[in-house]
């Protein structure tokens, strides 16, 4: 019994939450030519400059049956906030020396000293002239003078040989969730549980194997960043340090934003955020531009409470607003006291959705932010392994799973218990 227990664990423990890491992957490009971060759920490659390509050359080939489907330029917070977030820590405006140790590490990542050491670099960028205005991260550029590294914002025309021959491209794409062939491996195991099934402990075992993995697959990748504001290493620091997020208008009237550790202010983990605003003052906007699939459904959820013994304006509030549609309003009056998490079904419009958060003349807190993707009906190799490890399981019967249905409600509301300070 005890092998049998031993087995089963080693079996299942693949399954258990993997630990964030930078993962180097072959591709169609070469060996080790694409980094996958298993935090963000995204694959970066670099373009080497020996490819010689123009960015027009590379967005042709990001068209769809071209070299580079299924990648694209970077945006900002996944640049930033993404790749290199293991070794980049918010740097003060004009910090040279922190700007460029960050930026060193991330070219040693993808080998770039095997073209020679580079330093420094100009980072170049290309912003979009549409609303919302999305920065793109082309390439880094070498130099060969002093000082060390600076910052170009490059948001005019520009010929194509600008971006041809000085160095390479950094492209990037959502992380494929599972490779048919793993799929293909997953259904050969739930077969061969099947023609074992009357030794029933090897039936059992590869079974319920068959099962996890299989319900594994409908994992999806989350879409926020540091949705749970855990990032920052310490307590009460300015919004404006916290990696991921933008802050709009900046510091407009008497309000503080801070990563806050007590009890009251955090529903998970170590930190959640508290924002206050004094009465009068204008709407605040905590925003992130999230990567979708047009035409997807995602659903968006997030804790959320007011703190109404220290609210100023009872007319003051909160809203949670996607790509300019408002999802939820809560004043100061009926915003509720305890935690209560608000849950949202949308359709994504385009490849980019605007997550934003308002508050004025408030003071709240706000926690555990997830943007996922929604699939009502699960993949038909999924349920291969499903019904496959099943039968496995109970030789001759067969069970039923009910899936989540598309009429589900696109709001669902839970609270929990919180103390209120005072």
């Amino acid at each position: 019994m005890n092998r049998f227990l031993v087995l089963l664990f080693s079996l299942l423990l693949p399954l258990l939450p993997a630990r964030a890491a930078l993962l180097t992957v072959d591709s169609a490009f070469g060996p080790a030519t694409i980094v996958r971060d298993t935090d963000t759920g995204l694959d970066w490659a670099r373009l080497p400059v020996t490819a010689n390509l123009s960015v027009r050359e590379v967005l042709a080939g990001m068209e769809p049956g071209g070299r580079f489907e299924g990648f694209r330029y970077s945006i900002d917070d996944e640049f930033f906030g993404g790749l290199i977030r293991p070794i980049y820590q918010f740097c003060p405006p004009n910090s040279v020396p922190c700007a460029y140790l960050a930026m060193r590490n991330f070219i040693d990542i993808f080998g770039g000293n095997r073209e020679g050491f580079w330093a420094p670099y100009y980072l170049i960028q290309i912003q979009d002239g549409n609303p919302p205005f999305i920065t793109f991260n082309v390439a880094l550029f070498e130099l060969f003078t002093e000082p060390a590294l600076s910052y170009y914002l490059d948001s005019g025309p520009t010929s194509e040989a600008d971006f041809r021959f000085e160095a390479g491209h950094f492209i990037v794409r959502p992380t494929p969730q599972i490779p048919e062939p793993a799929i293909t491996g997953l259904f050969v195991i739930g077969a061969i549980a099947l023609a074992g099934r009357r030794k029933w402990r090897k039936g059992f075992i590869i079974g319920l194997a068959a099962i996890a993995w299989g319900l594994a697959s409908q994992a999806h990748a989350e879409l926020v960043f540091n949705g749970g504001f855990e990032i920052t290493p310490t307590s009460a620091s300015p919004l404006g340090n916290l990696t991921g997020w933008t802050l709009s208008p900046q510091r407009m009237g008497a309000h503080t934003e801070s990563l806050d550790g007590m009890a009251d202010a955090v529903h998970s983990g170590r930190y959640g955020l508290v924002f206050t605003s004094a009465p009068g003052d204008l709407e605040i906007r905590l925003s992130q531009v999230l990567t979708t699939t047009p035409g997807t459904a995602y659903e968006l959820s997030y804790w959320y409470r007011n703190f109404p013994n220290i609210t100023g304006n009872p007319a003051g509030g909160f809203r949670s607003i996607l790509n300019g549609n408002v999802m939820d309003a809560q004043t100061n009056r009926n915003a509720p006291s305890d935690w209560t998490q608000y849950v949202f079904d949308f359709m994504a419009p385009s490849a980019t959705t605007l997550l934003e958060f308002g508050y004025h003349s408030t003071v709240s807190a706000l926690d555990d932010i997830s943007v996922v993707e929604v699939r009502a009906v699960p993949l038909p190799a999924t349920w291969h392994l499903f019904w496959l490890g099943a039968l496995a399981l109970v030789p001759g019967k067969l069970g039923r799973r009910n899936t989540r249905g598309a009429e589900e409600s696109a709001v669902s509301i839970t609270t929990g218990s919180g103390r209120i300070p005072g």
